[in-house]
């Protein structure tokens, strides 16, 4: 499975190896993107599931930050508002793909958590960029297709749509959330001895079996440790947080305290399209930030149990 991570090469970073902090693309002077685009979704009141998806470009109104629960959908869609700063009218874009590095919210790390780390791709590589540590290695960086109509020129704006995160990145966070909620069962049933992973609970058993089918040689990952704590259990079960059922058993008051939304970890999509001119053409645009939470049962709390995050922009965008 780690051979994954050959997918996440993007051309546009790929001097950078996996060692230093992205330049700033160079601006073609042709193309800008101004942020995600304003979701218009009408919703069906005996549903509650959207009617319709509609996109808005504007040069004003976006969406300042989008979640991914990912007991609702593995894979995130973005619409993004883009301007044509060509002078001729007919001047048209279109978008072509997509490049992406996926960046750190270490600011906003709690506790013992830290980079991200998605065992799909890599066992001991943060998969997001740290700001805070802009030479260390990570696997976070992609290229992907964009779509969208001709963007006239002239200062005319468009919407180019892209899989940010495709299904096999989606299952991969999902997977680390899993990992990091049976680690801290885990923990909890070898709390005698210091979380040193050595017991037949299930949390323990399921997680080995994880381990074993993501790393067959057990060289990488293991749950137990002659003697506690089991580096991968304490290196893991931060991520269980971000599971929203998990984190209420462990602290309810927490919960009821703010029963609308749960912990969701944060990175920032950092990109720059590349679209074709009318005569085939490759511009780049500028490069932008975008912030995107990633979380797993994080919505609303009954004071039972935290059920997915499911809102209009969700179902337009796990598309």
């Amino acid at each position: 499975m780690v051979q994954m991570k050959l997918l996440l090469v993007s051309p546009l970073f790929l001097l950078l190896a996996c060692d230093s902090k992205p330049e700033p693309t160079q601006l073609s002077g042709r193309a800008a993107v101004l942020g995600v685009s304003k979701v218009v979704a009408p919703i069906d009141s005996a549903t509650s599931l959207v009617e319709d998806c509609a996109f808005e470009a504007s040069p004003t109104e976006f969406t300042s930050s989008v979640l991914l629960d990912t007991a609702v959908a593995l894979e995130l869609t973005l619409p993004f508002t883009v301007v044509n700063q060509s002078e001729s009218e007919i001047d048209g874009l279109t978008p072509l793909r997509m490049d992406i590095v996926w960046e750190c919210e270490t600011s906003g790390f709690s506790g013992e958590v830290g980079p991200l780390v998605l065992p799909t791709f890599d066992s001991q590589l943060p998969f997001c960029l740290s700001s805070q540590s802009p030479s260390g290695s990570f696997v976070g960086f992609d290229v992907v297709s964009a779509s969208g109509g001709r963007i006239p020129g002239a200062g005319g704006l468009g919407i180019a749509h892209a899989q940010v995160v495709p299904f096999h990145l989606g299952r991969a966070i999902d997977e680390t959330i899993r990992i990091g909620s049976l680690a801290e069962q885990c923990c909890f049933e070898t709390r005698a001895t210091n979380c040193d992973g050595q017991s037949t609970a299930v949390s323990c058993t399921r997680l080995t079996q994880m381990f074993q089918s993501l790393n067959p040689t057990g060289s990488e990952l293991s749950v137990a440790a002659l003697t506690g704590p089991s580096e991968d259990l304490i290196r893991f079960k931060p991520f269980g947080l971000f599971n929203g059922n998990l984190q209420c058993g462990l602290d309810q008051s927490a919960c009821d305290a703010n029963p609308e939304q749960g912990p969701a970890y944060t990175m920032h999509l950092r990109g720059a399209l590349e679209l074709l001119d009318a005569d085939g053409n490759l511009t780049t645009s500028d490069e932008f930030t975008t912030r995107v939470d990633f979380c797993r049962n994080c919505g609303y709390w009954n004071g039972l149990e935290r059920f997915p995050a499911f809102g209009a922009e969700s179902q337009c965008f796990a598309m």
